[in-house]
This record gives C-alpha cells, sequence and structure tokens, in this order.
C-alpha cells in the first residue's frame, strides 16, 4: 500500500484536515479541511470512501462548512479532484462501491428532502451522469433500511445488496439489482437470515449463506 486516506488534526490546528497520504516518499499529496463526514461520527470520523480496483482513484463523502455533502474523487497523486454530480441534496451517504471495470460508482443516499427514503445510485464515468437506479421501497411506501454493503457482479451489469432487519428484525432481505433496467428481484424473505457472500466469477450466480 502506497497511498492512504485518512483524517489528520494536530495540536495547532483548529479543524482536522483529510489527508491522502505517500508512505513511500512519507509525504502529503493533497489535504482539504475536513468538518465531518456522512455518517456523523464526530469531527474525526473517516468518510466513507473506496479506491478503484487499479487504485489510481479514491471516491469518498465529505462535509463542507455548510454540512453539505458532496462526494469527490481524487486521483492517487492528489492533482485532480471531480465532484459527483448530485441528483438531490443528500443528507447521508455510504456504501460507495466501484464496479470491476472502474466505470461506475455505486453508492447509498438518504434525501434530505426526504427523510428515510434511501436511494441506490449509480455515477457513469464515460458519461459524467449520475442515476438514480432503484429508490427502496415496499409498494408505495419507503423502505426505512440502507442497505448494508453493495457488491457488483463481474459483468458490471447487477448489484446485490441487503437489507437488515425487514420486514421483521432478523431477517435480512436479498436484492438484485439492474443498473441499466432499473428492476429489482428479491431473493430471500423468509424467516432465517441470509448473508452476502459474493459472485461467481464467470457467471452471474450469487451465493448466499
Amino acid at each position: 500500500m502506497t497511498r492512504a486516506l485518512f483524517v489528520q488534526r494536530t495540536e495547532n490546528d483548529n479543524n482536522p484536515y483529510l489527508v491522502l497520504w505517500d508512505n513511500v516518499d512519507q509525504r502529503d499529496l493533497w489535504r482539504k479541511e475536513y468538518y465531518g463526514g456522512p455518517p456523523n461520527e464526530g469531527a474525526l470520523g473517516l468518510p466513507p470512501s473506496a479506491w478503484t480496483t487499479d487504485s489510481n482513484l479514491i471516491a469518498f463523502a465529505y462535509g463542507d462548512r455548510s454540512n453539505a455533502i458532496q462526494i469527490y474523487m481524487l486521483d492517487r497523486d492528489g492533482t485532480s479532484t471531480v465532484t459527483v454530480p448530485s441528483l438531490f441534496p443528500p443528507s447521508y451517504i455510504e456504501g460507495l462501491s466501484w464496479s470491476p471495470n472502474q466505470q461506475y460508482l455505486a453508492f447509498v443516499a438518504e434525501s434530505s428532502m426526504n427523510v428515510d427514503q434511501f436511494s441506490i445510485v449509480v455515477y457513469d464515468r464515460e458519461t459524467q451522469r449520475s442515476t438514480v437506479v432503484c429508490k427502496l421501497r415496499n409498494g408505495d411506501k419507503p423502505i426505512q433500511y440502507r442497505p448494508s454493503r453493495l457488491i457488483w457482479s463481474p459483468d458490471n451489469q447487477y448489484l446485490i445488496f441487503d437489507l437488515g432487519g425487514y420486514p421483521s428484525e432478523g431477517n435480512n432481505l436479498l436484492a438484485m439489482d439492474n443498473i441499466h433496467s432499473g428492476e429489482v428481484r428479491w431473493i430471500k424473505n423468509g424467516d432465517q437470515g441470509y448473508f452476502l457472500v459474493g459472485w461467481s466469477p464467470i457467471a452471474p450466480w450469487l451465493a448466499p449463506k
């Protein structure tokens, strides 16, 4: 590992900094004053983040001085920063996950205008556009449990996620989402809890536990 993203605070600083660190040259590559990231874990809470598979780009959620939340993408040298466009003002972002081909970034967002309404959003690096691929609803009612993880299929077409605790505590509801059609398939909704394991490497098969 030659790069690390962490929160740093010294005795002389009024506010902490979010730092991209070069572990080989032992120096900062990039730093920005940090006001806390979602979920709100206090001033030193590390924001949700995810590296691409080639480790050349990191995406992270960042809260600014006005408490507005954005997702930024930063290259491994700290020289280029891109802001992921928002479709709505989010009050909560987590679960950042890159597709295997590094074209898509998926994340879970809660709208500040509609509390407890969680959506799965996918950002396309080629088109530079964000799309809501799934609004988590059960009929007309929002599902108030956010996915704990987003796992991509090897062909970059599907996301698998679980909604722990719905419809009753202790159950894990697995769902598969086609990011192009928006189709959601509920895989398990029974008495026994299921947990995510992963996709097979050569075919879109899932191994729940």
